[in-house]
C-alpha cells in the first residue's frame, strides 16, 4: 500500500489513470486517514495552489474519488486495503493484511501479498466442508506428478472460524494476480497471445482432473490466479463446488448453471465436460468477446482462436489440450515468451 507521501508524489497522469470506482488506489479505508490524504493531495493539486494546466481536472478527479471513498466506507462497502483478524480454537489469532476485497456467491475474498483468504458464510458450511475434503484428497501417480501439479493446485490451507463466517487461508505467490483483477486492469480484454498461455495452463490442469477423476465446476476469472511475470496459473478458488466425477452435484454457481450441458443439469452428476466448457468460456471472457458475432468480427482475435471459442468441447481434456495447442500454432507459430506488463503493485496499489 502506498504511504501518504507516495500518494502526494503521484503525477497527474497517474492520478487520472485511477478508475473512478477504485478509490482504494488513492485513499485508505478509514474516514480519518482518507480525510488527511485528501487534504494533503488538495495542497498539491488545488488550482489555487497549482498553476499546471491539468491541475483543475486532476483536483476534480481526486475529489470524485474521495467522495466515492467516503460513501463506500460509510456503507461498509469498502473493497480496498485493510486488515482481517482471524482466530481459531486450536491456533493463535493472527492478522492478514490485504490489498483488496471482493464478493463472491458464498462470501468474500481477501487478497493479500502472499495469501488469499476466502470467507464463507455459515449457511454454506456444507460447501466449505466439501472444499476441505476435495482439497485433502488430491491423488497423484508419483512424486513427479505431485511436484508438477503443485504449480496449479492450492497448497495446504489454514482454517479459522467466526460466529457468522468460516475462513480458508491459502498461500499465494506474490507475483500471482486474480485473473478478474488483471482483466479489469487491462480494460476488459487481454491480448490474445496471453489468453493463449493462460488457457494452456488451464487445459493442463484439466488433464490432471481427468486423471484424478475430479470435476472442479467453477473455473473462472474469479477463481484463477495468474503470474504475468512467469506465465503461470493456479486455481485457488471455487473448490466449494468440486466433486468426484460421476457423483452427485451439491451446488453450482450461477455462471456454471448457464453454460453446463443440459443433460448434466438434468442428471445432477459431476461431468468433466463442465470444466472444459468453463475453460472455453473463460477464454472468451479474457478476449472481451461477449457474443458469437464479436468473436467473428473482432480483428484483434486471431481466426483459429475465434473458431475454437465458438465451438464446443470434445469431452476429453487430453484431446482439447492437443487441439488447443494446434490452434496456438496456427495463429502464432512456434511458442515464444511474450512479456505482459502488469505488476501486482500497479493493480493493487502497492
Amino acid at each position: 500500500m502506498k504511504t501518504k507521501s507516495e500518494k502526494v508524489n503521484l503525477s497527474g497522469g497517474q492520478i487520472l489513470a485511477i478508475n473512478k470506482n477504485a478509490p482504494e488506489k488513492l485513499f485508505s479505508g478509514d474516514f480519518t486517514a482518507a480525510k488527511m490524504e485528501y487534504y494533503a493531495l488538495s495542497r498539491v493539486w488545488h488550482p489555487d495552489r497549482n498553476s499546471n494546466r491539468e491541475a483543475t481536472v486532476v483536483f476534480q478527479h481526486i475529489t470524485e474519488l474521495y467522495r466515492t471513498a467516503r460513501e463506500l466506507i460509510k456503507t461498509k462497502s469498502w473493497n480496498g486495503a485493510g486488515i482481517l483478524e482471524l482466530s481459531a480454537e486450536r491456533s493463535r489469532a493472527r492478522k492478514l493484511e490485504y490489498f483488496k476485497r471482493r464478493r463472491f456467491e458464498l462470501g468474500e475474498i481477501y487478497l493479500g501479498e502472499s495469501e488469499v483468504a476466502f470467507a464463507v458464510e455459515r449457511q454454506f458450511a456444507d460447501l466449505f466442508e466439501n472444499a476441505k475434503r476435495q482439497m485433502e484428497n488430491f491423488r497423484f501417480a508419483n512424486d513427479s506428478m505431485r511436484k508438477e501439479m503443485a504449480r496449479f493446485l492450492p497448497a495446504k490451507p489454514e482454517y479459522f472460524a467466526a460466529p457468522e463466517r468460516l475462513f480458508m487461508v491459502l498461500p499465494k505467490p506474490a507475483d500471482m494476480i486474480l485473473l478478474e483483477d488483471l482483466l479489469d486492469y487491462l480494460g476488459g480484454a487481454i491480448d490474445a497471445r496471453h489468453v493463449g498461455w493462460i488457457e494452456n495452463r488451464l487445459y493442463n490442469l484439466a488433464c490432471y482432473f481427468e486423471y484424478a477423476g475430479v470435476v472442479h465446476q467453477d473455473i473462472s476469472p474469479r477463481t484463477v490466479f495468474v503470474s504475468p511475470k512467469f506465465h503461470a496459473a493456479v486455481l485457488l478458488g471455487g473448490w466449494w463446488y468440486a466433486r468426484p466425477a460421476g457423483e452427485k452435484i451439491k451446488a453450482l454457481p450461477n455462471r456454471t448453471i448457464k453454460i453446463a450441458p443440459p443433460d448434466v443439469l438434468r442428471r445432477k452428476q459431476a461431468d468433466a465436460r463442465v470444466d472444459l466448457e468453463l475453460i472455453r468460456r473463460t477464454g472468451r471472457e479474457m478476449l472481451g468477446a461477449k457474443t458469437d458475432a464479436q468473436l467473428k468480427t473482432d480483428e484483434k482475435i486471431p481466426p483459429a482462436m475465434a473458431r475454437w471459442f465458438n465451438g464446443a468441447t470434445s469431452g476429453s481434456a487430453v484431446t482439447d489440450y492437443e487441439l488447443w495447442n494446434n490452434v496456438l500454432e496456427m495463429d502464432f507459430g512456434k511458442p515464444r515468451f511474450v512479456r505482459l506488463e502488469a505488476r501486482p503493485e500497479a493493480i493493487y496499489g502497492g
